[in-house]
Order: C-alpha cells, then sequence, then structure tokens
C-alpha cells in the first residue's frame, strides 16, 4: 500500500485534504552542530513549500540523518529544503550567473568570441556526512565562423562552419551555502563522494580522481581499458567493455563480473547490490561474498527511456518513460507499480487523466529508506512513503 504525501504551504494553492506528511527522522548528533540558515536568493522563485518553480529539478539526495534535501536544476541552481516541513532553506548559484566568470580558466577558443552560457548540470547530486552537496555544473558556447573558399567552377564561396564546446564545472556547497570548486578545468560526467569523503570526480578519458579538501587534485583509478564507466556509492567503479558487452564492478581491490549489459548506463551501488540502468532498460544484481547474481530485468523501456533510478538495502526503484514508478522490494524481488506518483489527486482514488498527469524529473530515496522524494514538472516535489 502506498499514498501520496504532498508537504505545501497555504502560499502554494494546495489542497488542504491531503494525508499528512510522515513525521521527520531523528536528527542525528553531529559535531558540526546545528545546519547554519542559508542566505536563499530572490532570484529562485519560491510558491510555498516543496517548490522550485520555473526550472526542472534534474537530480536529488537526501543528507545524512533524512532532515534534508538537496537538488539540482536546469537552470544551474543548487537548492536545499529541510525534511520536516519542506521549507526552503537555501539557494545556491552554480552556472546560473556569472557564465563568464566561470570561464575564465577555459582552453581559449580557435574560432571567433561566443558566450558561454549556462546548461543542464549533471544528473547527479551527492551529499557527505557533514551536508556539504557536491554537483557538477555545465556551460555550453556556440561557435559559429566562415571560411572562404573556391568551388569547382573557380568561384569565390564561403564555407559556415560551427562547433558547440561544453565546460564542466564541480562544486562543493557547504551547508551555509558557500560554493567553491577547482582551480584546474576538467572534463568530468560522474561524481560522487568517496567513502572518506572525498570528493571523486570521474572523467571522461576514464579516470578517476579524488578532489582534496586541500584542493589537490589526485589520480585513484585509470582504466587500462579503452572503456565506458560510471562511479557507484562509496568507491565503486563500474567498467563496461564495449568490445565484449561486458560490465564489471570494481570495489576495493576487486573486480566482480557482472556479465553481459549494454552501454549508455547510470549506476547505482549499495553493499549487496548493483542496479543499472542503460538508455532504455534497467538491471539489478544481488551480490553476496564478493559475487554477482545474474541479473534481473527491473524496467523494459524499450523504444523509450528510462528517467530515473535509485538502489538501496530494501529497495530497488525505476520510473518508466509514463512517469510510473516501479519497485522492486527485497530481498524477495517482487515487482509493483505506483502509477503517476506526480499526479496531485491520483492518491486519493480519484481518475487522472493522460493530460492531467505531472511526470517525474528525479527520484531520491531517503537513507532509512521509508520514503521516496519524487521531482515533478509542476515544480513540486512530493515524499511517498514506501
Amino acid at each position: 500500500m502506498w499514498r501520496l504525501i504532498v508537504l505545501c504551504g497555504v502560499a502554494a494553492g494546495c489542497r488542504d485534504d491531503v494525508p499528512a506528511a510522515p513525521p521527520p527522522s531523528p536528527r542525528v548528533a553531529s559535531s558540526h552542530g546545528a545546519p547554519p540558515r542559508a542566505n536563499v536568493s530572490a532570484s529562485v522563485p519560491d510558491a510555498g513549500a516543496w517548490t522550485r518553480s520555473g526550472a526542472f529539478l534534474s537530480a536529488l539526495a537526501f543528507c545524512p540523518g533524512d532532515t534534508e534535501l538537496v537538488a539540482i536544476d536546469e537552470a544551474g541552481w543548487l537548492t536545499r529544503w529541510r525534511v520536516s516541513d519542506g521549507a526552503r532553506i537555501g539557494a545556491t548559484a552554480l552556472t546560473a550567473t556569472d557564465a563568464v566568470g566561470l570561464a575564465a580558466g577555459a582552453p581559449p577558443p580557435e574560432h571567433p568570441p561566443a558566450t558561454w552560457k549556462s546548461a543542464p548540470p549533471r544528473d547527479r547530486v551527492d551529499c557527505r556526512d557533514d551536508g556539504t552537496a557536491l554537483a557538477v555544473g555545465v556551460l555550453v558556447r556556440e561557435e559559429h565562423w566562415d571560411t572562404p573558399s573556391v568551388n569547382s567552377d573557380g568561384k569565390k564561396i564561403v564555407i559556415k562552419g560551427s562547433s558547440q564546446r561544453e565546460l564542466t564545472i564541480p562544486f562543493l556547497v557547504d551547508r551555509a551555502g558557500a560554493a567553491r570548486r577547482p582551480s584546474k578545468t576538467l572534463d568530468v560526467i560522474d561524481s560522487r563522494f568517496s567513502a572518506q569523503g572525498d570528493a571523486r570526480l570521474l572523467t571522461i578519458d576514464t579516470r578517476v580522481l579524488a578532489w582534496r579538501d586541500s584542493g589537490a587534485l589526485d589520480e585513484v583509478f585509470a582504466s587500462e581499458r579503452d572503456s565506458d564507466a560510471a562511479l557507484g556509492a562509496a568507491d565503486d567503479i563500474v567498467e563496461y567493455d564495449g568490445d565484449r558487452g561486458m560490465a564489471r564492478l570494481r570495489r576495493g581491490d576487486q573486480w566482480i563480473a557482472l556479465g553481459k549489459t549494454e552501454s549508455g548506463f547510470r549506476v547505482e551501488t549499495v553493499p549487496d547490490g548493483v542496479l543499472i540502468q542503460t538508455e532504455m532498460a534497467v538491471h539489478v544484481w544481488t551480490l553476496k561474498n564478493g559475487k554477482a547474481s545474474k541479473p534481473k530485468l527491473l524496467l523494459d523501456a524499450t523504444g523509450v527511456h528510462v528517467k530515473a533510478t535509485a538502489a538501496g538495502k530494501k529497495w530497488f526503484l525505476a520510473v518508466d518513460a509514463n512517469s510510473e514508478l516501479l519497485r522492486m522490494k527485497r530481498p524477495s524481488m517482487k515487482i509493483d507499480t505506483v502509477k503517476h506518483p506526480c499526479s496531485k489527486t491520483e492518491g486519493d482514488g480519484v481518475a487522472v487523466t493522460a493530460i492531467d498527469r505531472v511526470a517525474v524529473t528525479a527520484i531520491a530515496l531517503s537513507r532509512d529508506e521509508m520514503q521516496l522524494a519524487v521531482a515533478c514538472t509542476d515544480g513540486r516535489i512530493r515524499l511517498i512513503r514506501l
């Protein structure tokens, strides 16, 4: 059984008969004390509790203790909410402002000047034990140029050319909203916190760099093969061998074979399991004694696309192209479906037509695995009790 929980304020214009929200998780003790209240920028529209108007949320994460939820959106903002009441307590611009300053260290262009613009960030945000968030912002620039030439008849012509450049910028944002970034330009495709708390950055050439608090960037892994890779939790790395169509998990100094899968994947790992999202499917593995089980299909999205995934010790979760949530309960591995978790009235048993449905853009599983945060295209975050 499931129910939809919408945490809203009067200003949001929400229904007043929605089910009550679950009680907040107990606050865990921390040597850092109570989190400071960050300055909330007026540039981020606020329509009440649990809202982020004007831009889709592309990634969510619960902070340790499940007392805060952090998100990034396609406009280049990182926002924090308090889980107990949905109040927004921080908003930090990553690439939403000052693109010129952020791109100052980028390689000089080969073509005439063009303007750097904020683009959707990498769809991953992670949170460390002290509440610091890690995300990778993206800037792009379109370059256009004319090249004089001569055609086969000897006539002068102009050949028009264009290209797009992309600049990725990792950010660490503390609970007070202060952000910092590396001094070196990097081509980062994935990021997670390590088990020791350092930020890990996966580069396009399949190297993993540890971004230390001192600012140093130390290489901790480099692939020995021409492969794709993705970061899992802690220090896990999943590597895909395109020639063989096989994936394997690196955990510590051990490699665990996962078997045949497709490329273009996103990874979630937990101590006893792996979830791999390809473009049109989601498979899961159970890990035991250093070995992986045979893969089990969680979602077949052939012909469409997978929207979001999450993994834990109790659940494997995926959202399909129709924004339906598939839940695989562990260890039974039985699957059920939550239809349209973003719809405002479906949780009350009211029929919702396709045109009324609100789509899912991102999900996050709480650390205690009791609830799931769901970001929706109407600008709201909804909490589902699992």
